[in-house]
């Protein structure tokens, strides 16, 4: 997205404003969409002062008016769950192998301890952002380690390229200190920065940090963010105690303590209490009985579909999930399991592997991720007072409209 100055308008053939609507579930994913032909976006200092029929407009005398031709404008989409921190180890990981596979490619090259000298990191996170500001991005679930030294940079780059960033700080292992203690820090140093917990996963972390982590989630009236039933070696973890995961992760992550739950990951994690504050990502191996279980609970599901390709995880069961009434939203994860940060093009895998209807994948990328990420109202919309963050739509979403 280009950035235009301090007051400026955009015209474009079609803008999908997305006002009046609400987070989607089941068949209400699939309503036409209101848009307006031949439409304005008139813009004061990066926010939105009106959208409308470029004939029903008054606009300022002297104003310019970028005309972006012969496209359909839609509000700046939401990716639900990102790891910007790590975008340095692009090209480094093992793709087509399994999750194992990929696992063990990535866990040498992620140090113990932050290095003093982290110029070339913030260089990569720059990049990563860039590449979503220009993709019209407007806010992005990060997931980060606990270090202030981490979200201070993420927020101050974020900044820089126009987007919000909701800090999910990921507690792994079996300490929760670390992340409580980070997550004050940081809304000290940075009060105007959206906060929030997530958990890695449950085969990486102890059930009480999950929960530690849950309640901070809670605090800030957000969601916590988990990395849920990705894989078959997560499945096979838990409920066997069998597998490359059970050995990779029960020698110095995991407590000696710990023991084998035997129970599949969506009924692990409503054992713990977790599902009642969740934002779930992946859910590829989830049955029709526990996607019930997540709709009755309103878990939110974030889907990440090109990740699970990339890695040989197999499929999540999306129609089943539109089925039981789940609200679903889009992620890329990261550049260590995805070509790019760019949540559009999840939306234009799932179009064309699953056949969804763009207005469904459009709702996912906009109204449904802020809702999922806990984000204010005016966030996934192109209404008076919201963010100017606008995305042009791709030819491989064409959209049912409703013009007005």
């Amino acid at each position: 997205m280009k950035e235009y100055g301090e007051s400026y308008a955009v015209r474009a053939r079609t803008i999908v404003p997305m006002t009046n609507e609400k987070a989607a579930r089941g068949k209400d994913l699939f309503e036409p969409i209101s848009s307006i032909d031949n439409g304005v976006l008139l813009v004061h200092k990066n926010y939105v002062v009106a959208c409308g029929k470029k004939k029903d407009l008054e606009l300022p005398k002297g104003l310019i008016v970028h005309d972006l031709g012969d496209v359909s404008l839609i509000p700046g989409v939401i990716n639900c769950h990102a790891h910007i921190d790590i975008s340095h180890l692009a090209g480094k990981t093992q793709w087509g192998a399994g999750f194992s596979a990929w696992l063990t490619s990535l866990i040498p090259l992620c140090p113990r301890h932050e290095p003093e000298d982290t110029r070339e990191i913030d260089a990569a996170r720059e990049k990563a952002l860039a590449q979503c500001a220009m993709k019209g991005t407007a806010c992005i679930g990060s997931i980060a380690s606990p270090s202030l030294r981490t979200l201070a940079a993420l927020e101050n780059l974020a900044n820089k390229k126009g987007i919000r960033l909701i800090h999910l700080c990921e507690a792994f292992g079996q300490k929760i200190n670390a992340l409580a203690t980070v997550v004050d820090d940081m809304h000290k140093e940075c009060p105007n920065a959206l906060l929030s917990a997530a958990g890695h996963a449950l085969y990486s972390t102890t059930g009480e940090t999950l929960k530690a982590a849950s309640r901070i989630a809670a605090s800030f009236n957000r969601r916590m963010s988990l990395h849920l039933a990705e894989s078959p070696e997560e499945v096979d973890m838990l409920t066997s105690g069998r597998g490359e995961l059970y050995e990779i992760f029960t020698h110095g992550v995991l407590p000696p303590s710990w023991t084998v739950p035997k129970m599949r990951p969506v009924p692990l994690a409503n054992s713990l209490g977790l599902l009642s504050n969740l934002l779930a990502v992946h859910c590829v191996h989830v049955s029709e009985d526990e996607a019930e279980l997540l709709a009755a609970m309103d878990v939110a599901v974030c889907l990440c579909p090109r990740s699970n390709a990339n890695l040989a995880c197999g499929t999540a069961r999306v129609e089943t999930f539109i089925e039981k009434g789940i609200l679903l939203c889009l992620g890329t994860d990261g550049l260590t399991s995805s070509p790019d940060l760019d949540v559009i093009q999840e939306a234009c895998f799932l179009k064309k592997t699953k056949d969804l209807p763009a207005n469904a994948l459009l709702r996912m990328l906009t109204v449904n991720g802020a809702y999922a990420l806990g984000l204010p109202l005016a966030m996934g919309r192109l209404a008076p007072g919201s963010p100017a963050r606008f995305a042009l739509l791709p030819s491989c979403l064409e959209l049912k409209l409703s013009p007005r």
